[in-house]
């Protein structure tokens, strides 16, 4: 049997998000990999990134 690799993230690399624990720091999210999505704080490329899951993040609007 073959993996099919597929893409059911809702947010894209680039995507401005904010946690729902912390509406006032946006992200940048960089990576999602297995149900997890890698975010950066914006303005601040030397932190490490923050990992969230779906439900966690709200899209900027």
């Amino acid at each position: 049997m073959s993996y099919i690799p597929f893409d059911d993230s809702a947010y894209k690399n680039g995507t401005l998000v904010y946690a729902k624990a912390a509406p006032s720091q946006i992200l940048t999210v960089m990576s999602y990999y297995r149900r997890i999505y890698y975010c950066m704080i914006n303005k601040e490329p030397h932190k490490k990134f923050l990992a969230y899951f779906e439900g966690e993040l709200v899209p900027l609007s």
